[in-house]
């Protein structure tokens, strides 16, 4: 079993990438949920994740509340294209019932815990920007000697950027944040643009789910892939998560990647900087088939 902490920016898409771990509780072992901002502010990434899981059953699961804007800046606020992909909620305007629990204080507190009592054990999500992890790396250094695993979804490097030409939304957010990160010592597979693209959820795969929650996911969905306007959706932090259980799904290359002040990912082999893996295939029908299957075991 994969001991496992999701730091989300819970929107859309972060949703299913929970819902994902909460299918397959028998593999994942979810310790925890660490907010941040991004696709919604710090709070709201908070309260969606407890309605997310207590809405499943999930009430064992601590969430925390994180660091709440980009290095350097004092507050974040969610540009206006945003909610057009989640909703102001980030939620997709879906009116779920709202958890009774409230998020915990220390984020940066509880992964470096995390980290500390689960050596060689221990894999971190990460699917937006990565200002958390660059708090405990900072405020706790001790924790980069400490064998454990961080997959980020983010970046862009064969294809082009979706809020840039060249930028991806969670490194272009903190760039500071990312570049931190990218330069530390640390096991980090970044899973970018180039493989989630791959990976759809088309509007008829959420015609299996069913019942009462089946149908506020499938509500949310629909918003989602509507902002698309196409009939399907990319599957960007729902392939991160499941690169955490099946990382022979994806094929990496190792780099020594720069993250640039404008949210760039590079590689650059003349950089004094250790090596990440990124991943640059996928075996898309793997991906697709494992996330959907799994949803409609929950959801179906």
């Amino acid at each position: 079993m994969t001991n496992i902490i999701l730091d989300l920016d819970t929107g859309i898409d972060d949703t299913l990438a929970l819902l994902y771990v909460i299918a397959r509780r028998d593999e994942f072992n979810l310790l925890g949920v660490t907010s941040t901002f991004g696709n919604v502010e710090t709070e709201t990434s908070a309260r969606n994740s407890l309605t997310i899981l207590d809405l499943f059953g999930r009430t064992d699961v601590p969430v925390f509340i994180g660091e709440r804007a980009p290095e350097g800046k004092t507050a974040y606020q969610v540009m206006p294209y945003i909610y057009r992909i989640h909703g102001r909620n980030g939620l997709g305007e879906v009116d779920f019932p709202s958890s009774q629990r409230k998020p915990e204080e220390g984020a940066v507190s509880f992964l470096s815990r995390m980290i500390t009592s689960h050596p060689d054990d221990l894999t971190i999500v990460a699917t937006g920007p990565l200002r958390n992890l660059a708090e405990v790396y900072r405020k706790y250094p001790e924790t980069m000697k400490i064998p454990h695993k961080v997959i980020s979804m983010g970046g862009a490097l064969t294809v082009e950027g979706n809020v840039t030409p060249f930028a991806e939304a969670n490194y272009y957010k903190d760039p500071k944040s990312a570049s931190f990160v990218f330069s530390l010592p640390i096991d980090l597979i970044q899973i970018p643009l180039d493989v989630t693209e791959r990976s759809h959820l088309h509007l008829s795969d959420t015609e299996e789910w069913k019942g009462e929650r089946g149908m506020l996911i499938r509500k949310m969905t629909e918003f989602y892939i509507g902002f698309h306007k196409k009939d399907f959706s990319y599957l960007h932090d729902p392939s991160a998560v499941c690169a955490a259980l099946h990382p022979e799904y994806f094929s990496y290359l190792s780099l020594p990647m720069k993250i640039t002040d404008d949210g760039r990912s590079v590689g650059d082999y003349m950089a004094a900087i250790p090596e990440k893996k990124v991943a640059v295939d996928v075996r898309t029908e793997c991906v697709e088939e494992e996330l959907k299957r799994s949803w409609k075991k929950l959801l179906g």
